[in-house]
């Protein structure tokens, strides 16, 4: 079986890395708290999902530039994916972003 070669497209342009979307909920800044306090923000932002009925096998919990705190909900290769998974975040009341990286440069 031969595979087809798009002979039109630029060999870097198929190299190009894919963008990710990344949904969060945002909670407050840590500012200078301890870890005791940054884990009673974590707590609270678990407790109000579960309230609502969700949980997750795994929270990831980033932080941005401003030393806030935030929980990665979803990864999508497209912003429409990204924003759609946002909107019913924000519709329980949380506080939401999309980053398209994430602290250290690291993807998950």
């Amino acid at each position: 079986m031969k595979i087809p070669y798009d002979h039109d497209k630029k060999p870097n342009s198929i190299l190009q890395k894919r963008i990710n979307y990344y949904a969060l909920i945002r909670g407050p800044s840590y500012g200078s708290l301890d870890f005791d306090d940054r884990e009673e923000i974590r707590t609270a932002i678990r407790e109000n999902l579960e309230s609502h009925g969700i949980r997750f096998l795994e929270y990831t919990w980033v932080w941005d530039e401003d030393d806030r705190c935030l929980l990665l909900v979803g990864e999508y290769e497209n912003k429409i994916d990204a924003s759609q998974c946002i909107k019913k975040y924000e519709l329980l009341g949380f506080k939401t972003c999309i980053k398209t990286s994430l602290p250290g440069g690291a993807d998950i």
